[in-house]
C-alpha cells in the first residue's frame, strides 16, 4: 500500500486494564472511535452481522469505527482496552478506508506495551463499563482535550506505542477494494481532502481522467457504489463525528458537509442512520447517559 504516514493523525482516547466477571455485555455499540484490546485471562465475543470472534490470551484484537457490535461474556474476561480517533480533515482515513483484520497475534512485549501506556496516562482510564456511559459527545471531548495536554515527552511515547500496537493490524491490512484503480483511489483521496468541487460528478470524471458516464462505471465497479452514493456515506459518517465531538447546530453540520437545504440533510441522515441528528445527539448526551446510570449503576472495571 502507497500511503503516507504524515497523514495519519490518531489521538488515544481511553487506555486502561479491565477485570470483568460475566458482566461485559453490551448489545450494538457503535462508537467513531477505534478498539483495541488485549486479553490476559478468561476469554468473550464480539459479534458482528455476520460472525462471532472469541476474544482470547496471546491475541490483539481491532474494531474500527462505525463497526456495530454486540460485546458478550458470561465469565473472567480480563483484558486492557485502548480507544483510538482519528483527526478528521486528513487525505486519508486509516481507521475507516481499510480492511483490518480483526484478530493478530500478539507480539512478546505488546503486554508491556499497554500496560506503559496505562502508567503515562492514567487520566485516560474509565471509570464506568456502559459504552452508553462514555461514548457521548460530553466524554469524547473531554478525553480528546485531556489527550491533548500532559508532558510533550508522554504524548511522544504514546503516539509511538499506539503506532506499533496499529502496525501489527496494518501489517495484514488492504484496501477495502483492493483491485481499486489508481484513478478511482485519487478520486476517493480527494473527496476526503473536502473540496468544494468534489460533489461534482464533472470535476471527479476530469481527475479520474475519464469521460463522466465511464468515470461513474467505473467507480461503481470498483467500489460497488455509485460515486453519489459514496460520498453521501462519507459525509453521513462526518456529521456522526461532528454530532459527537462538537456543540455545532445541526444546520452548521449540514452546511459545513455542504447540505444547505437542513431538511434534506435531516432526511438523509434518517435514512441512513436509522434516527435524526437531534435524535442520535441526543442518545449521546450527558443527560440521557446520567438517567441510564440511576437505572443501571457503574463499576469501576471497564473497556
Amino acid at each position: 500500500m502507497n500511503l503516507n504516514i504524515e497523514d495519519l493523525h490518531l489521538i488515544t482516547l481511553n487506555i486502561g486494564y479491565s477485570e470483568q466477571d460475566g458482566d461485559w455485555n453490551w448489545p450494538k455499540v457503535r462508537s467513531p472511535f477505534g478498539r483495541l484490546y488485549c486479553v490476559t485471562e478468561g476469554s468473550a465475543k464480539i459479534a458482528f452481522k455476520e460472525k462471532e470472534v472469541v476474544l482470547r490470551p496471546g491475541y490483539l484484537y481491532f474494531i474500527p469505527p462505525f463497526t456495530l457490535h454486540d460485546e458478550i461474556s458470561d465469565g473472567r474476561f480480563n483484558h486492557y482496552y485502548l480507544h483510538i480517533y482519528e483527526q478528521p480533515g486528513s487525505n486519508f482515513r486509516f481507521l475507516e478506508e481499510l480492511e483490518y483484520p480483526v484478530e493478530v497475534e500478539a507480539k512478546q512485549y505488546d503486554i508491556e506495551l499497554f500496560r506503559r501506556l496505562v502508567v503515562i496516562n492514567p487520566k485516560l482510564r474509565l471509570s464506568i463499563t456502559n459504552p452508553d456511559m462514555y461514548d457521548n459527545q460530553s466524554t469524547l471531548l473531554q478525553n480528546i482535550g485531556t489527550s491533548m495536554q500532559g508532558h510533550f515527552s508522554d504524548k511522544t511515547e504514546s503516539r509511538g506505542i499506539i503506532l506499533i500496537l496499529i502496525s501489527r493490524f496494518l501489517e495484514k491490512a488492504h484496501f477495502k477494494h483492493d483491485a481499486i484503480d489508481r484513478r478511482i483511489q485519487h478520486v476517493i483521496t480527494y473527496i476526503h481532502q473536502g473540496h468544494e468541487e468534489s460533489f461534482k460528478l464533472g470535476k471527479l470524471a476530469d481527475i479520474a481522467c475519464m469521460s463522466e458516464a465511464h468515470f461513474i462505471r467505473v467507480f461503481k465497479q470498483q467500489m460497488g457504489i455509485t460515486p453519489n452514493a459514496y460520498i453521501i456515506s462519507y459525509k453521513i459518517e462526518l456529521a456522526q463525528i461532528l454530532l459527537v465531538t462538537t456543540d455545532l447546530p445541526v444546520k452548521e453540520i449540514a452546511d459545513k458537509l455542504g447540505y444547505y437545504d437542513s431538511s434534506y440533510f435531516n432526511r438523509l441522515f434518517r435514512k441512513m442512520v436509522g434516527k435524526s441528528p437531534l435524535e442520535y445527539r441526543r442518545n449521546s448526551s450527558p443527560e440521557r447517559n446520567r438517567s441510564r446510570r440511576r437505572h443501571r449503576g457503574t463499576t469501576s472495571s471497564t473497556g
